[in-house]
């Protein structure tokens, strides 16, 4: 899908100096705009519904996670229009300007519709995601808008090992010209932050300093400081103003929006291979409703939102094979290697249909946190596969 977003933005001309487009903003980060996508897709889920962004933060399923996942007030207290209204508005300008959504002008209203549902989806389904399409379509954009080789010249410095504080301040100061002169924005603070949220996508995919409050960062930006409510935990210990309450609901934050990631890969695997089970075995018969994580949530926490741990099985695959008695504690290490097994086969799939569901760098990412084993990325999927066979009989 990588390949397929670059295709599709080659043949764009995103120069803002023709359009004046306000083309990115302070709330589109990758999570939100992962978000944001999402419950585009939940609430219009036919492509000629047109819709606002009244209708998005109105809609049933912003309503319900977004108290969960920002830790903010409902959206039906009147106190929060503004702070939604940009929340809601900026992601969907920039998913236009991109043409992931098609926008129009109706008595002074923006009204959107969607374009290309694949790139949409694809973006819906996790925060990286989403940040492989900000790379992708803010490099196409400063490139047709001739501004890219001041980034560039930028990360070079740094990669040459002639990186100081002026080469952050220098190019500060131009992308704040750059902006004023090139579109509607006229004020350096609205210049300002724009700014950081281009450069740290930049600066997270080049391993270079970023942009924190308006200074340089000591070190390459983290792609976790990207995110919306990022929190930074040994800098709030430090924070003598913060209470224990008050980080424990941040920590309770996270944790939430980690559970919504999860149930939301899950949801794209039932939508992907319902009603057949993955794994072709005597109980695979019936419907396939089990989302079965290959590697349980609690010891492999990092891959409990990686669709290529995720697979679809019937009730029976679930309880009488992958937990044997049912017994949820007790993992079978040789359905284990099948699942993995049947995995392959999807991903495989996925990679010859080209439809970017699916990543084998992710699969290989897998099989070696949960199996330790050494899988080159050069590997064919046959050989993957004979390496799994191997641990099968083996073990």
């Amino acid at each position: 899908m990588e390949q397929q977003i670059k295709d599709f933005t080659s043949s764009l001309d995103l120069d803002i100096r023709k359009t004046k487009y306000r083309f990115m903003d302070q709330k589109v980060t990758p999570d939100v705009l992962s978000f944001i996508a999402d419950t585009v897709l939940n609430f219009s889920d036919v492509d000629n519904i047109e819709f606002t962004k009244n209708d998005i933060w109105e809609s049933s399923y912003f309503t319900k996670n977004i108290p969960l996942i920002y830790n903010k007030p409902s959206p039906s207290n009147e106190t929060t229009t503004h702070e939604y209204d940009k929340f809601t508005a900026q992601p969907l300008k920039t998913l236009s300007y991109a043409k992931i959504l098609i926008e129009t002008q109706k008595n002074g209203k923006n009204f959107y519709k969607l374009n290309t549902k694949p790139f949409l989806q694809y973006i819906a389904l996790s925060d990286k995601n989403a940040f492989i399409f900000l790379s992708i379509y803010l490099e196409k954009v400063l490139s047709d808008s001739g501004f890219i080789n001041r980034i560039e010249t930028y990360i070079g410095s740094y990669n040459d090992g002639q990186f100081t504080k002026s080469n952050f301040y220098d190019l500060k100061k131009s992308f704040e010209k750059f902006i004023i002169g090139s579109t509607n924005i006229n004020g350096e603070t609205e210049a300002r932050k724009i700014f950081p949220k281009v450069l740290n996508i930049f600066s997270v995919k080049n391993r270079v300093p970023g942009s924190r409050g308006g200074r340089v960062t000591e070190s390459p930006y983290s792609y976790s400081d990207l995110m919306y409510n990022a929190i930074n935990f040994r800098d709030l210990r430090k924070m003598k103003n913060v209470s224990r309450q008050e980080t424990n609901q941040i920590k309770k934050s996270k944790k939430q929006y980690s559970d919504y990631e999860m149930e939301k890969a899950k949801t794209a695997i039932k939508k992907r291979h319902f009603p057949n089970s993955e794994v072709n075995d005597r109980y695979s018969h019936g419907a396939a409703t089990q989302v079965h994580h290959i590697f349980d949530k609690v010891n492999y926490s990092e891959l409990k939102s990686t669709l290529e741990n995720l697979i679809l099985i019937t009730p029976q695959q679930h309880n009488e094979r992958a937990h044997p008695m049912n017994k949820t504690t007790v993992i079978d290490p040789g359905y284990q290697i099948n699942c993995l097994l049947a995995k392959s086969n999807s991903v495989e799939s996925s990679l010859i249909n080209k439809d970017g569901f699916y990543s084998k760098e992710s699969f290989i990412n897998v099989v070696k946190k949960g199996l330790g084993m050494e899988i080159k990325p050069e590997w064919s999927f046959e050989q993957i596969r004979s390496m799994l066979n191997s641990k099968l009989t083996s073990g």
